[in-house]
């Protein structure tokens, strides 16, 4: 809640592209230190891009209206989709780009996500094994 608090009051006005982060319900909720929790941080400390924020909670409304969401959400139009949970890469975003980030700790992904990952425009990894893993599978 203190960075939250640090994030917003440090910010000026975003303008640049309208981002729509798609994560998980409790990421939002809970604010806890794990990967789409902590890009969501960053994108907010660049200082520049507006966020959307699209969650797949069975009560999309109980996520989209978390306190982070409340401080840092915009109701622009989306310029970019990034979706930030690999199992979750459905649905696109239509008429706009969709990136996906794919974490993986395994030389092997189950062919239910390759399946999601192939959905993607562009995909995002994190190191040389995680792309060589996805070009494998």
């Amino acid at each position: 809640v203190a960075r939250w608090g640090e994030l917003y009051y440090r910010r000026g006005q975003p303008t640049g592209l309208c981002v729509e982060l798609t994560m998980d319900w409790h990421h939002l909720r809970a604010g806890i230190p794990l990967f789409s929790t902590m890009t969501a941080e960053e994108l907010v400390s660049e200082g520049r891009y507006r966020l959307r924020f699209r969650s797949y909670a069975y009560e999309a409304q109980d996520a989209e209206a978390t306190d982070f969401v409340k401080l840092f959400g915009s109701d622009d139009s989306a310029d970019i989709a990034v979706h930030l949970t690999p199992a979750l890469y459905d649905p696109r975003v239509p008429g706009i780009p969709n990136l996906g980030f794919g974490v993986i700790e395994s030389d092997r992904i189950h062919p239910y996500l390759v399946e999601r990952f192939n959905r993607m425009d562009r995909m995002f990894v994190p190191s040389t094994y995680a792309r060589d893993t996805f070009i494998r599978n």
